[in-house]
């Protein structure tokens, strides 16, 4: 399915698949970040590239856990632990290789975005992990969920900054935060609509857990 977006794509068809009945998938998910692959895949033009790279991104994410841990508590064997603590943790695996229609996911590819973003800022790159933090929304829209009360914290915390408030450090994190639940909204209430032509195909499974169809 999601290789299909960048052949269609790179053939001049559109963002697409014909497992969504041929439309636009920004009326699914503003979810494009497996465009970023497109080079490697000009190069390899199979699905085996897209899993490849997933599973070399998610193991990434060790990298940022590693180097976040050995920096904030100086202990080599803790930041090994959690490091390989992360990559053994069942619920990753299944992420990369839940065996489905899709076993290529570009929401996993938001996950070593996320720790490096996370990274970035407690070395005190915030302008980096911000950057960081936007590519992952492009890894999908439920990433605004994590990142908004990140930026949250992170503004909270530089506001009670021992000597002071970190005034740049909040406004940072106030930014971040305020980004990720405009985004949110943004995606719910025009992009999905817009592409689609009617509501959010979940908001439309969650009223039927309810019993009544959301309005059009």
């Amino acid at each position: 399915m999601y290789e299909e977006h960048l052949w269609n794509t790179w053939h001049g068809k559109g963002f697409r698949s014909y497992l969504d009945d041929g439309r636009l998938f920004l009326g699914e998910h503003p979810q494009v970040a497996h465009l970023f692959l497109s080079p490697l895949y000009w190069i390899w033009p199979s699905h085996r590239l897209l899993e490849l790279c997933e599973s070399a991104g998610l193991a990434a994410g060790a990298l940022a856990i590693l180097r976040l841990t050995k920096r904030e508590t100086r202990s080599d064997v803790l930041a090994l632990f959690l490091a390989v603590s992360y990559l053994l943790a069942f619920p990753l695996h299944f992420l990369d290789i839940a065996i489905d229609g899709k076993t290529f996911r570009p929401i996993s590819l938001g996950v070593p975005l996320l720790l490096w973003g996370i990274e970035r800022w407690e070395s005190g790159r915030v302008k980096t992990a911000s950057l960081l933090l936007l590519l992952a929304l492009a890894a999908k829209e439920d990433f605004c969920l994590v990142i908004a009360p990140l930026g949250a914290w992170w503004a909270w915390r530089a506001s009670r900054a021992a000597g002071g408030p970190d005034r740049l450090r909040r406004a940072w994190g106030i930014g971040i935060a305020a980004g990720g639940i405009g985004w949110l909204l943004l995606v719910f209430l025009v992009v999905i609509p817009a592409f689609r032509g009617d509501v959010p195909h979940y908001a439309s499974t969650s009223a039927n857990w309810g019993g009544r169809q959301p309005r059009s």
